[in-house]
């Protein structure tokens, strides 16, 4: 059988041909498909135009005689290496895999006796020889050619079982010997040298292989590299990934933190400066007695009680209150005496003293909404609370945690 030859004979109708190729093909670069005796004016095959259906199915674009043999011949490029393992991180399963598939591939290219990388065969000798009246003895060669090409064709001619065995061993034996002639087996690679990756000239054996994959495979990063994102040379694993995603955001995070209860304000200090994101979040807070909570920005020493623009809407069940129109902070929950879970994220405004705000929560009255924006004397530093109404005090009872980022 041939191993890099299909010959299929057109009988008319559709032209779509299987690709049937032992191994199949690495490159559709590498099929080539012509007409048995369609010879150019130097008497080489022409090549035929055609499409690929897929990796195993082809159609011939222009039309065929029926009854025309149609040869189809896959040749890989031995120019230069299907894969380069001096390349770091080219030593894969899927490139060693490659480069196998490859040597097979030449080597049954030689055992179809087209140890030239050309697509004559057979038949083409022959129409060759036709044509230019050759000797009876240059047909006999084309004919050693064929039985080289494809020794199960050969053997077919013996005349027993048992020669016709002999003969195709000593066809194949021949053939593989035709090959290694033609292309000389270099010798092969050290262990030092397939652990450096560096050599394109020896030849890997399979306990080679697997040292130059483990030391040439990259170990695991660490933490401090995953999340620094320095290095090239390591692998990330999910844990890694998750660390490098959470250390990436850039946010830094507060302690959970209490309201000073009994007083009438509790300020948490500590925002840098030049950041642009600040988020407040909120966990069962518990409201003032017969009151709301007001959420204030500052600015150094300065808490900015008024000059907001924001409005505020509540939701219980069905029943839905406002816009009510607030200069004074953003106003927390839903109803008077309530436990506040919610998140207040803010924004700074193009590099300005200006934050756009909006808080979102839940209260033991209903649901809440409140945006907004601020304009600050500064550089914003802290965040304050205070009761809505006037007289009421702050009551002990649940966290709130700050975060930002520049």
């Amino acid at each position: 059988m041939a191993f890099s030859l299909m010959t299929i004979t057109y009988t008319g109708g559709s032209r779509t041909f299987p690709l049937s190729f032992a191994l199949g093909f690495l490159n559709r670069s590498d099929i080539k498909v012509n007409v048995v005796g369609e010879l150019d004016a130097m008497g080489n095959p022409v090549d035929r135009a055609f499409t690929f259906n897929s990796d195993t199915e082809i159609v011939v674009t222009d039309p065929i005689n029926t009854g025309s043999v149609v040869r189809i011949s896959r040749t890989v490029d031995k120019r230069e290496l299907p894969v380069d393992f001096s390349a770091p991180g080219t030593a894969t399963r899927e490139a060693l895999d490659t480069t196998a598939r490859y040597t097979i591939m030449a080597v049954q290219e030689a055992l179809d006796g087209r140890i030239d990388g050309s697509v004559d065969s057979v038949e083409e000798v022959s129409v060759a020889a036709l044509a230019s009246g050759q000797r009876a003895s240059d047909s006999a060669a084309a004919a050693a050619i064929s039985a080289t090409s494809a020794a199960a064709s050969a053997t077919a001619a013996s005349t027993s079982q048992t020669a016709s065995g002999a003969s195709a061993t000593a066809a194949q034996s021949s053939a593989t010997a035709a090959a290694t002639s033609a292309a000389a087996v270099p010798s092969a690679a050290s262990q030092a040298e397939a652990e450096a990756g560096t050599d394109n000239t020896a030849r890997m054996t399979p306990l080679r292989t697997s040292q130059a994959i483990t030391a040439l495979s990259p170990s695991a990063s660490t933490e401090s590299q995953a999340t620094t994102g320095s290095d090239n040379a390591t692998y990330m694993t999910p844990l890694r990934t998750n660390q490098a995603i959470a250390a990436g955001t850039g946010w830094t995070t507060s302690s959970d933190q209490t309201l000073t209860t009994g007083g009438f304000t509790s300020i948490f200090n500590g925002i840098p400066a030049g950041v642009n994101e600040v988020r407040v979040m909120l966990t069962e807070m518990l409201a003032p007695q017969g009151s709301r909570l007001r959420i204030f920005l500052g600015s150094g020493n300065t808490i900015g009680t008024t000059g907001y623009t924001t409005r505020w809407w509540r939701a219980n069940g069905s029943r839905i209150s406002g816009p009510i129109a607030q200069t004074t902070g953003f106003l927390a929950g839903a109803g008077e005496a309530n436990l506040i879970t919610g998140t207040l994220t803010l924004l700074r405004v193009s590099n300005t003293n200006t934050w756009q705000g909006d808080l979102t929560g839940v209260a033991s009255q209903g649901s809440f909404t409140a945006t907004g924006r601020v304009i600050l004397p500064g550089p914003i530093t802290s965040i304050a609370f205070r009761p809505e109404a006037a007289g009421t005090t702050l009551r002990a009872g649940g966290t709130f945690t700050v975060a930002w980022r520049t």
